[in-house]
């Protein structure tokens, strides 16, 4: 609960720190939003009334990270979570975030956070 806290209170900060656009913040806040369905840019792009390329490239500059290794990141957030605070295998958290395969899952959970899935959770477990 602790942690769960500190993770909103750190998001409020940043969001009242950062202020992007229209545009990147509703892509922002439907990703949040729509974390465990399929997102993609053309989706967003229909939402925002741009095309697929302006929307990325805006996207890109404002934030500074892809829209795809965005989407990418705030799922590995997500995945912390519930690895931290639920029981649900690891399996079942990937697909939850819409990880086409567990490697894949672990490949991506691996480049953010440097450790399996499976590492974080015995580390959370034993604090």
């Amino acid at each position: 609960m602790e942690e769960a806290i500190y993770d909103y209170t750190n998001r409020v900060s940043h969001a009242n720190k950062v202020k992007y656009s229209a545009t990147t913040t509703t892509c922002i806040h439907f990703i949040e939003n729509h974390i465990y369905s399929d997102i993609t840019l053309e989706q967003l792009s229909d939402i925002c009334h741009l095309s697929p390329n302006y929307l990325s490239s805006l996207f890109k500059k404002e934030v500074g990270i892809s829209f795809s290794e965005y989407i990418q990141q705030q799922r590995i957030d997500e995945a912390k979570k519930l690895l931290t605070f639920t029981n649900y295998p690891i399996l079942d958290i990937g697909s939850l975030l819409n990880f086409t395969d567990q490697s894949y899952f672990i490949k991506v959970f691996k480049k953010f956070t440097g450790i399996t899935p499976k590492q974080f959770r015995n580390k959370h477990l034993h604090q």
